[in-house]
């Protein structure tokens, strides 16, 4: 089982506990930044190749053909390839902290009941995260969960998220909204949208 730690960094990247990446899409530059340091080139060893960049979706779906999962992204928005799978990154046109992504894996019979109080025991050991505005909902077809997190820290800008996630065929899955307090909300219609078209693939 995978545990969730907290990454000090300007932005967001995440190492979830099951499902809670949510100081993970805050962050996208700050882990390829990170991701850059740790992977530099020993004295003679070859040049690593240059990243791909991010890119303009052109397809009318986003499928994920490893976790079986396909949803409609914003048609403006930039999938960030250079975040490795199973981390799916979507980041809002001229925004450097605001991005939507999905995150799955495999949790075997757990359930959603069971994943929601270790979530909640874990961020409870997390400084300066709360979790608020919890629900019970569904995604495509599956029950589900929902709630908001706001991240305050010291020397750290304060970002909200939010996250619903669910299990499906013994897989745990999550799709985040990361951003500001100051513009969140901006961006929760495109969130909405993405929720609303996500379904199963065989």
């Amino acid at each position: 089982m995978q545990t969730f730690r907290f990454e000090p960094v300007p932005r967001s990247f995440f190492r979830p506990f099951l499902i809670l990446p949510v100081c993970a899409f805050l962050l996208t530059g700050a882990a390829i930044n990170t991701r850059a340091q740790n992977s530099a080139p020993k004295p003679g060893a070859k040049a690593p190749t240059k990243q791909t960049p991010p890119t303009p979706t052109t397809e009318p779906r986003f499928v994920d053909t490893r976790n079986k999962f396909s949803f409609q992204p914003p048609a403006d928005w930039t999938h960030n390839t250079t975040i490795d799978p199973p981390y799916i990154v979507f980041v809002a046109p001229g925004e450097t902290d605001v991005n939507i992504g999905t995150y799955g894996e495999a949790v075997g019979k757990m359930t959603l009941d069971t994943l929601v109080k270790s979530n909640k025991q874990n961020a409870k050991t997390e400084q300066g995260m709360t979790i608020y505005d919890e629900k019970a909902t569904k995604i495509a077809g599956e029950k589900a969960y929902s709630w908001r997190i706001r991240i305050k820290r010291r020397n750290f800008a304060s970002h909200e998220s939010r996250q619903i996630f669910c299990i499906h065929n013994n897989r745990s899955f999550v799709l985040t909204l990361t951003g500001l307090p100051t513009n969140i909300k901006k961006y929760e219609p495109a969130f909405d949208k993405i929720v609303a078209s996500f379904r199963w693939e065989k």
